[in-house]
């Protein structure tokens, strides 16, 4: 990963500086910057009555600065309008940037800053650019040698000032940042891997580094708490499910937040196999239980005062000969009976027994799933689907993901939904009637006879979680989305 520092004087080795700057304010921009020769400010006057430089969003304008400045570039990044500026909209610049300086083969970067003139913190603009840089460089590389060579930035320093809150800036930047990418690397891997025996060996490496308190419920304990939907999921595999918790509790109060995470290592559908082509990306649906390590993690990293319990449900959902069959009537642990109607519909059944124990030791939870293509249909890939049962509580996500760049929307759930996951021969049905209705919107009302009366939030990450194709701040796969949101609430 890159390293990014903060400096107080220009670097003695620069291959290039960057320069931010707004459409239709390019010459002044450029002036604000110190100590630029006048031979250079007149070739960006040139270039902006020629229209080659407007500052426009996306725009990326490399100019050699050879025998005119200590490093051989200058790059332009345009922000777009003033008016129109928000901290994500350098986030996403700084994120283009870092491609061209890649393609120019750069090595050690220097950055600057827009000039607010106070209308964002100096601390606000450096974690938004830094994350940038950071999210828009990564790349799945470890099978692929030609994506390692263009990797060739090593650092980024930003020639601001040196405070305690440019500090903690960069330290959240780069925190959060490593989080998300370790999601993106475990959602990357292969499944051949990243199984479920894999993810509780990153659980118990987590817990060692931190001295956490860890519990895994193998098939002996998932029997003996008849946890018998992570049984039955799982029970088609020759990779034996299970269930990871992990405790971080530097308060002695009884509060405490948890998170919950679906960990489908391969999802081929069971006996109700998907199509081909839905199946290339199956290794990463346990991009849930991915984001909840990756979120303690940084939590534990940034020192958050808060008490987090994670629960990594575990499980592959294979066609073997034991594989759970439609018609099967599951009892789960908190003694609701499930019809299983598609066995595709298998990652509410791995969270409900995850979700019944997190109700019992928790006063608040939070659940994370790749867990309806309606997800998809509804909001597409750009934005994260939340439910729950706390309006107050479901705004505070909102709020923290519009600042930090993660769009959310609130689906309802109504009683008529609630209707639609009620069975016949059973408490519930693992999908909603009619087929074709709001599955993400059922989903969340299946997944809701799990929680007790603590306050609870559900986010359905199957279009975020997995980007179909490359996106401002991130390749194709996994995208480690929604982390930066809920460390922010953690920070709130």
């Amino acid at each position: 990963m890159i390293s990014i520092k903060l400096i107080g004087k220009e670097e003695k080795k620069v291959d290039a500086f960057v320069a931010f700057v707004f459409e239709n304010e390019v010459e002044q921009n450029v002036k604000d910057l110190a100590h630029l020769p006048d031979a250079l400010l007149k070739e960006v006057s040139r270039l902006v009555k020629q229209k080659q430089l407007q500052g426009k969003e996306k725009e990326v304008m490399p100019l050699s600065t050879i025998g005119l400045l200590k490093a051989p570039f200058i790059f332009f990044v345009g922000l777009g309008k003033r008016e129109d500026f928000y901290e994500h909209t350098l986030r996403k610049a700084s994120a283009h940037a870092i491609k061209t300086l890649q393609a120019h083969k750069c090595v050690h970067v220097v950055s600057t800053l827009p000039n607010l003139h106070g209308e964002l913190g100096l601390d606000e603009l450096l974690q938004a650019a830094a994350e940038g840089y950071v999210l828009g460089e990564y790349a799945y590389d470890l099978y692929k040698k030609e994506l390692r060579e263009k990797r060739t930035i090593k650092t980024i320093s930003f020639l601001t000032q040196q405070t305690l809150a440019t500090a903690n800036a960069l330290k959240r930047a780069r925190i959060g940042t490593e989080a998300v990418c370790y999601v993106r690397d475990l959602v990357n891997m292969p499944a051949e891997f990243a199984t479920p025996a894999y993810l509780e060996k990153e659980a118990r490496a987590l817990a060692k580094k931190h001295k956490l308190k860890i519990r895994v419920y193998g098939k002996k304990e998932l029997v003996k708490n008849k946890m018998n939907g992570i049984l039955a999921v799982g029970q088609g595999s020759r990779h034996e499910p299970r269930l990871v918790v992990l405790e971080y509790t530097p308060l002695k109060k009884k509060e405490s937040l948890a998170l919950v995470g679906k960990g489908i290592t391969f999802d081929a559908g069971g006996l109700g196999i998907k199509p081909a082509e839905y199946m290339e990306d199956m290794k990463g649906d346990m991009a849930g239980a991915a984001t909840v390590l990756a979120t303690l993690k940084a939590a534990i990293e940034l020192g958050i005062k808060k008490n987090i319990k994670v629960y990594l449900g575990l499980a592959e959902n294979m066609l073997g000969a034991a594989a759970y069959k439609p018609g099967d009537i599951i009892t789960m642990s908190n003694g609701t009976t499930v019809e299983v109607l598609h066995t595709d519909a298998e990652g509410r059944v791995v969270l409900g027994d995850a979700l019944a124990l997190a109700a019992k030791e928790n006063t608040a939870i939070f659940d994370f799933a790749t867990l309806t293509g309606a997800a998809i249909v509804a909001l597409g890939h750009d934005m994260t689907a939340v439910m729950g049962n706390d309006a107050d509580l479901v705004e505070d996500v909102l709020v923290a993901s519009r600042r930090v760049g993660e769009e959310a929307w609130e689906l309802p759930m109504r009683d008529h939904h609630r209707e639609q996951v009620k069975s016949d021969v059973a408490d519930i049905r693992n999908i909603g009637k009619p087929r074709m209705g709001p599955g993400t919107i059922t989903a969340g009302c299946f997944l809701e006879h799990f929680v007790d009366k603590q306050p609870w939030v559900h986010f359905d990450i199957a279009g975020t979680g997995l980007a179909n194709a490359k996106t401002d701040l991130s390749p194709r796969g996994g995208t480690g989305a929604i982390v930066r949101t809920v460390l922010e609430y953690l920070l709130m």
